[in-house]
């Protein structure tokens, strides 16, 4: 027989399935939550046991931290870069980020220091120029350090 044109669809996922970027990096934060994960910190204990006599040591979350590299150049139209930016609030609460635009150059001067999904509206675009992202890769680690667990580029994939 014939095969219905909806179920035909969910075949065609089945036998050639795609990743959309939300799966790959709520992936890549599950698996990095999973080896630094909640840890007992015996410095500092809950006091509320201590009236029974036990030292029960509080437990701390590692909130996962990323950086993000944001296209600006004249290739990226304004549509893809607010589709861009909207990407991330898929990212949710449980983390810090940092959003960097770049053109020519890393526009280190913009960043935007994201603590909660609002603050992803705070994006300042700039530049619109050219599109070189080596500037970035190379100057990072002395401007905004290295201690992140993830690093995404946003991108039309025009770059030289």
């Amino acid at each position: 027989g014939f095969v219905p044109g909806a179920v035909e669809t969910e075949l065609g996922e089945l036998v050639s399935p795609s990743l959309k970027f939300t799966d790959l990096v709520k992936l890549a934060l599950r698996r990095k939550l999973q080896d630094k994960g909640t840890k007992n910190d015996w410095k500092r204990f809950q006091r509320r046991p201590l009236t029974r006599d036990s030292y029960v040591p509080k437990k701390y979350d590692h909130k996962v931290r990323w950086l993000c590299m944001l296209d600006t150049s004249g290739s990226m139209g304004d549509d893809d870069i607010v589709f861009g930016i909207s990407q991330l609030q898929v990212l949710g609460t449980e983390c810090d980020g940092i959003i960097v635009p770049v053109d020519a150059v890393p526009h280190w001067g913009n960043i935007t220091s994201v603590r909660n999904v609002a603050d992803i509206k705070r994006t300042k675009v700039v530049g619109r120029g050219g599109t070189v992202f080596d500037d970035f890769f190379r100057d990072y680690p002395d401007k905004v350090g290295t201690d992140f667990d993830v690093i995404i580029v946003i991108t039309d994939g025009g770059f030289g």
